[in-house]
């Protein structure tokens, strides 16, 4: 079995994805725990809010055209909508 055919490969995108969320999401709520500040809660939940929509228009971007790892960075992290 090759490289391109691994669950790896074909999922990278996805992988990428949850590992940006759960770490945003961790570091937050580690901020929060130790500061007991409500400002981590807000950013929290403003960084959860931009994420869902950057992935959800980088998805509705990939079905018109070909998955792209740039194209995902772009939406999920760079983007202001």
């Amino acid at each position: 079995m090759s490289f391109k055919h691994s669950f790896i490969y074909r999922n990278r995108i996805e992988i990428v994805i949850a590992l940006i969320l759960f770490s945003g999401v961790g570091f937050t709520f580690y901020q929060l725990k130790v500061t007991d500040n409500l400002v981590w809660l807000i950013v929290m939940s403003l960084f959860c809010t931009k994420f869902v929509m950057g992935a959800t228009g980088y998805y509705l971007y990939a079905e018109k055209r070909a998955p792209s790892m740039k194209k995902m960075l772009e939406y999920v992290l760079l983007r202001f909508y």
